[in-house]
């Protein structure tokens, strides 16, 4: 028996097709046919009527389903459990960061902690940000870094949950500059030419900052999303080549700006910054259940220099 083969079950039971299936478990319907029957093998009986389309469980497949989703259920609460173990058994301590935290901010964050408390054993799982919330609510990390805005929802219940702003930063709307370092696109263009805009993915948490800015200016910006991804350093890279604007993380553009590689994409005057730029948090998260001591010492670190 192999978990995979449950999977494969469960997935068939809610597409009814073998090659919709496949497709979602990201293999051919020949194999995923073989995994299927290789199941129906070890438990000695037909789990599935493939007489009829979509196909449907039989009578023994019925009696299969809720024995396979409670034994899947608890194999992933085991394992979570078991990480959380392992976790506060080991005298290390485990972020979880956005990949734009982490290769910027992360570092020299952790290296003015150590000035104080010493030589930490650390470990940085780096990903999207809901990845990183997902890390943190299963206990696979004591804390997770990400970027805030008081009108995003993160969804984690505060009565299970702190959190504590250790810095702060601001996004920008940037282009790669005309000939004169002038913007060569420039906010809030217009319904004849409107603005080669590269977009962050729906699992960014700045994506969902920059959402809400455009929905709230959405009488008045006219963009033309031609580009998507949740790296920070991609979308960087694309506006420096002219592909279009985007809004990136001050901290992440410091040395673009002062060399004119990328500029701001308004006219620079401070109705546009208020209206343009976004300023946002960035906090640690924790759950309020007692950490391993080494994490405690880093966490109130955190509290005693928090960022106003």
């Amino acid at each position: 028996m192999k978990i995979q083969w449950i999977q494969d079950f469960l997935s068939l039971v809610d597409t009814g097709s073998f090659s919709k299936s496949a497709d979602i478990r990201a293999t051919t319907q020949p194999a995923f046919s073989r995994r299927i029957k290789a199941l129906e093998e070890w438990l000695c009986t037909t789990l599935f009527d493939r007489s009829e389309s979509p196909v449907c469980l039989t009578d023994s497949g019925g009696k299969f389903l809720p024995i396979a989703n409670e034994t899947l259920d608890r194999l992933y609460q085991c394992k979570d459990e078991m990480a959380r173990e392992n976790l506060n058994s080991v005298n290390i301590i485990s972020f979880a960061a956005t990949h734009t935290l982490s290769s910027n901010f992360f570092p020299r964050w952790l290296n003015n902690i150590e000035q104080t408390l010493g030589i930490l054993r650390t470990r940085l799982e780096s990903d999207h940000y809901d990845k990183g919330k997902q890390s943190l609510i299963k206990g696979q990390c004591h804390f997770m870094l990400c970027h805030t805005h008081p009108n995003i929802e993160i969804n984690l219940n505060q009565q299970h949950y702190n959190s504590v702003v250790v810095g702060k930063d601001r996004l920008i709307p940037v282009c790669a500059p005309a000939q004169n370092n002038s913007p060569s696109m420039l906010l809030p263009g217009s319904i004849e030419q409107p603005i080669k805009y590269l977009g962050y993915n729906a699992s960014s948490g700045v994506g969902k900052v920059v959402k809400h800015l455009l929905l709230k200016n959405h009488d008045g910006i006219y963009l033309d999303l031609v580009f998507e991804s949740y790296l920070v350093g991609v979308l960087k890279q694309m506006c420096c080549e002219g592909r279009g604007i985007a809004w990136l993380p001050e901290q992440q553009i410091v040395d673009e700006l002062s060399s004119s590689k990328l500029v701001k994409a308004y006219a620079d005057n401070p109705e546009n910054e208020l209206r343009w730029s976004i300023d946002i948090d960035i906090k640690l998260f924790r759950a309020r259940e007692a950490l391993p001591e080494s994490a405690e010492q880093l966490w109130h670190y955190a509290l005693e220099n928090s960022v106003s």
